[in-house]
């Protein structure tokens, strides 16, 4: 049994690992895919969500939409990075970035924003 598994999903966005995976198969239905996504609705409260299409060089993400309008264009960057720091969290170090007084993501010499913007850093 999945972590998942039985409990609803509560944050708006998750890696779409092994089981995140399985809960999509589980309680989602496939509704339409265009371009890099596929767009979800979930059957216990009818929310859209978008699953990255598989790509072996890139982190693929699970993520809640605020509706269903222009879903393919919907920009879920900030998430992401809020993702990235809850996965990672923080050090007492700061960014190595010039001039970035932030602090590093544990196991980085970088904060989120540079981690994610400057290196491509996912997870």
């Amino acid at each position: 049994m999945n972590k998942y598994q039985g409990q609803r999903l509560t944050e708006y966005i998750y890696y779409a690992d092994v089981t995140i995976q399985a809960v999509i198969s589980a309680d989602f239905t496939f509704i339409d895919g265009a371009g890099w996504y596929e767009l979800y609705q979930y059957n216990y409260d009818q929310s859209f969500w978008r699953l990255d299409r598989f790509d072996k060089l890139q982190e693929l993400f699970f993520v809640k939409l605020p509706s269903k309008n222009d879903w393919a264009n919907y920009n879920s960057q900030e998430l992401q990075i809020e993702l990235l720091v809850k996965t990672r969290g923080f050090t007492t170090m700061p960014c190595i970035w010039q001039g970035c007084a932030k602090l590093t993501l544990q196991g980085l010499a970088y904060c989120e924003r540079h981690a994610y913007s400057e290196m491509g850093i996912r997870k």
